[in-house]
């Protein structure tokens, strides 16, 4: 099996089940997606995807600098292709808990 480097999300739920699932007493308000705010074509970022796979190939990522900097162009990446989104997800208390 080839060895993975970095975290994965593998069955995160989307926002509606998330709510869904959370634990009694804390019922979703509202979910929001902020992911149109993050700008994603900057300068640095351009510079990051150019040298990321470089710095995988020579085995760079073992240092956090350079790790960071790979994890980073993926999240980038992930985020242009609609593969990931951040949201605002608000809660509220219940009324059935004694919360105002």
């Amino acid at each position: 099996m080839p060895k993975h480097e970095g975290p994965r999300a593998i069955g995160i739920p989307g926002p509606a089940r998330a709510i869904a699932g959370l634990p009694t007493g804390l019922p979703g308000f509202f979910a929001h997606d902020l992911s149109g705010l993050i700008r994603t074509g900057r300068p640095r970022d351009w510079l990051v995807s150019m040298v990321s796979p470089l710095a995988r190939a020579l085995g760079l990522t073992r240092r956090p600098f350079w790790a960071i900097g790979v994890g980073g162009n993926a999240l980038n990446r992930a985020l242009r292709a609609g593969w990931i989104q951040y949201r605002l997800l608000a809660l509220r208390p219940s009324v059935r808990n004694g919360l105002p």
